[in-house]
């Protein structure tokens, strides 16, 4: 199938294997390079499944465990290392809600999209590789522990969540991952690397019909059933309201969180919520440049932030005053949900979006990634221009009325003192 945004002048071309396995080709003629992502509707929240009639709760962080284990193949060899022989570059991630492969390439194309499908194809676990990642893991969990951004982001998740996994690291804890095995990783890839589950998107010069045929001719029908994700049930509420770490920083780390319902139209809400979010704390407008004034941030950023189950607002910095900086933050977000926001910043908002949306189409691996984690919610990545355009003042009010309320916010800081 074709389909054709004419707006954008952007195509997708779509073919679904005997496998099961989705795919979409995006050209785009006059690119040197051509980007293949392969990716699974399995990340880190995704701890608590039902597959073939069972019941399965896994230790936290499989998935990003998972995908480490998938690089170390068989016949002893380090996929990374074919991609190098070919001339590409590639990589691979776990989030909450996915875990991605991906390679770009000049050359070689056709070898390095054979390649990809095959070891993502190929598990491979014992005993001794479990053992020698678990500690190469560990390491790199208590890394990430010493991050003070890091640190803030999942205290804020804590803070806000009680229940859903979203408050876990996504590389677990070295005691969760001591509990990983060989039989809990092949339950997991049978269950959610099912190509049901997965989808393939390829962006560049490249033609449709030959990336089909290499995905028909690689990827073979599993013989078990996609698993289904049992999320606990969660409250409106926050779990905590404040949360203070010392840490080693040079400036004070501030988040604030707010605690959003999760909304079917997700992409319409990300767009709503964008223009919302640009327009009270973007870098035009008069609350940034009042705080910034006084000295009161050195760093201010806000976004939107949603997927299976889950919806937040974080506003974030450093801040060499950060309690004042949240009762400036919180004392504005109840003056705009009383009176609105200027019409005027709205459209400019809108438009300065819709521009870095437009800009944005032009990064292969920018479209790539919004196109696999939009199918994945059920939505469709090009037609978040169209989204954005029809965001008006009266919605993003309506937000505003909605949301940021006190009794879903968290505040978190991290700092030299407490």
């Amino acid at each position: 199938m074709e389909k054709a945004y004419s707006k954008i002048n952007e195509t997708v071309n779509s073919f679904v294997c005997d496998s099961g396995l989705p795919v979409y080709v995006i050209p785009k003629k006059g690119f040197d390079k051509t980007y293949a992502m392969f990716a699974a509707n399995f990340g880190s929240v995704d701890c608590h499944f039902s597959a073939d009639g069972n019941d399965i709760k896994i230790p936290n962080g499989v998935a990003h465990f998972l995908e480490h284990k998938m690089f170390e193949q068989p016949d002893g060899k380090d996929a990374f290392a074919v991609f190098s022989k070919y001339g590409a570059q590639a990589n691979a991630f776990t989030s909450f809600d996915m875990t991605a492969y991906l390679f770009s390439t000049s050359n070689n194309f056709d070898n390095c999209l054979e390649h990809l499908l095959s070891f993502v194809s190929t598990p491979h676990f014992t005993n001794e590789n479990v053992a020698k990642e678990q500690g190469i893991i560990a390491q790199e969990i208590k890394m990430y522990d010493d991050e003070p951004s890091w640190t803030v982001f999942f205290n804020m998740l804590r803070a806000l969540y009680e229940n859903h996994p979203i408050n876990i690291d996504i590389a677990g804890s070295v005691q969760s991952i001591s509990q990983i095995t060989p039989e809990i990783l092949y339950k997991c890839y049978n269950a959610y690397y099912n190509p049901e589950n997965m989808l393939l998107c390829v962006v560049g010069n490249v033609n449709p019909d030959d990336v089909f045929v290499i995905a028909q001719r690689v990827i073979s029908r599993s013989d078990y059933s996609a698993g289904k994700t049992i999320m606990p049930t969660e409250k409106e509420t926050v779990n905590k309201t404040y949360i203070e770490k010392k840490m080693a920083v040079s400036l004070p780390m501030f988040t604030v969180g707010f605690k959003e319902k999760p909304v079917e139209d997700k992409l319409y809400y990300d767009a709503v919520y964008s223009v919302l979010l640009n327009a009270a704390f973007g870098k035009s407008t008069p609350f940034y440049s009042e705080v910034y004034n006084k000295g009161l941030i050195t760093s201010l950023s806000s976004s939107y932030n949603y997927g299976k189950e889950y919806a937040f607002i974080e506003i974030t910095g450093e801040s060499p005053n950060p309690k004042e900086l949240y009762e400036k933050i919180l004392k504005y977000t109840k003056e705009i949900k009383n009176r609105g926001l200027d019409k005027n910043l709205v459209e400019i908002s809108k438009k300065s979006l819709y521009g870095k949306y437009i800009k944005g189409l032009n990064s292969l691996d920018g479209i790539a990634h919004g196109f696999v984690s939009s199918s994945f919610l059920g939505e469709d990545y090009f037609t978040y221009g169209d989204k954005l355009l029809s965001v008006t003042k009266e919605a993003v009010d309506e937000v505003l009325k909605s949301g940021f309320n006190e009794s879903t916010l968290s505040a978190v800081f991290g700092g030299n003192e407490k």
